[in-house]
């Protein structure tokens, strides 16, 4: 079990650090095994940690990727 947040501020204002803290801070048994955020000005992409089995133990999802200018945050099975 884990969360994703995007917040993208469409006014182009930065997103503050402590706005996506606080965000998070409402879910806080979500992240028991950890939470990631990324930043890029008026966009902020994050995802709190709930290993629930054996074989997600030491995931780091979802995936951040960068090709260009656009990117992706997705929490990807097979």
């Amino acid at each position: 079990m884990s969360a994703i947040l995007a917040v993208w501020n469409r006014n182009g204002k930065p997103v503050a650090a402590d706005t996506v803290d606080q965000m998070l801070a409402v879910t806080p048994h979500l992240s028991i095994d950890g939470q990631d955020v990324w930043l890029d000005g008026a966009i902020a992409l994050a995802h709190q940690h709930f290993w629930i089995t054996p074989e997600e133990a030491g995931e780091r999802q979802p995936l951040v990727m960068e090709n260009g200018r656009r990117f992706e945050k997705s929490d990807g099975r097979f």
